[in-house]
């Protein structure tokens, strides 16, 4: 059996070793409390955002880890990127057979049978509502930059182009296909089919970007995303 402190800072957290220096006291308290006065340090800078296996030193402990291991790390954000990879990480050093201690949630292993089920079904929680929040925030900026005239991904709707890229990406008119536009809105306020607007506009030379008459799916698209423009406050 081994016993390894797993220890992280990020890069502008480095800057007086503090960190790492509580961190490791924390698991040495930890340590020489269930009898292991000696754990195997290890340590990373490197952001939390990225997952253990893939970091440097966390890396090779992860791929040494086997059954009867322990490893003492001080918080969930120092080992784990978000609830739910701490979820998922942990359940496999449980069926790895590798003890987890997280000093700051006791000093019994989170992975053994008399906490375990507590310790998983409120990270479950945790996770269910970290990814709900993402998509609530994701869902919120792609709302707020379509309002303001910005692109949100993707080929630009008939009637606009994109400029700039990335978060900097905005639409931005083209006039020749606004006019079209109007004229579509204009035939189907008469009263006049998708194909019977299409054959009008080919009449009048108004063709779709490759130079054909435009399709009925694709005056249904021009009609949706016009009206969906207009509905924006």
């Amino acid at each position: 059996m081994r016993v390894f402190g797993y220890i992280r800072v990020s890069t502008d957290e480095q800057s007086d070793g503090t960190s790492l220096a509580d961190q490791q006291r924390k698991i040495g308290s930890i340590a020489t409390y269930r009898g292991h006065s000696d754990p195997i340090m290890i340590s990373d800078v490197i952001s939390g955002s990225v997952g253990l296996p893939d970091r440097p030193n966390g890396g090779r402990m992860w791929a040494e880890l086997v059954k009867g291991d322990i490893v003492i790390c001080s918080k969930l954000d120092r080992m784990f990127r978000s609830a739910e990879d701490a979820l998922t990480t942990s359940r496999l050093l449980q069926e790895r057979g590798v003890q987890l201690i997280i000093t700051d949630m006791g000093v019994d292993p989170i992975t053994e049978n008399g906490i375990s089920k507590l310790f998983f079904t409120m990270l479950a929680a945790v996770a269910e509502f970290e990814r709900w929040r993402i998509k609530e925030r994701a869902n919120d900026g792609r709302a707020g930059k379509r309002k303001n005239g910005g692109h949100i991904g993707g080929d630009a709707p008939y009637g606009w182009r994109v400029e700039g890229s990335g978060k900097a990406a905005s639409l931005i008119e083209i006039e020749s296909e606004q006019s079209t536009i109007g004229a579509v809105k204009g035939l189907k306020a008469q009263g006049l089919s998708l194909r019977k607007v299409s054959d009008e506009l080919a009449k009048g030379g108004r063709l779709n970007r490759l130079g054909k008459p435009f399709t009925a799916v694709q005056l249904e698209r021009i009609l949706k995303h016009d009206t969906k423009r207009e509905a924006r406050p």
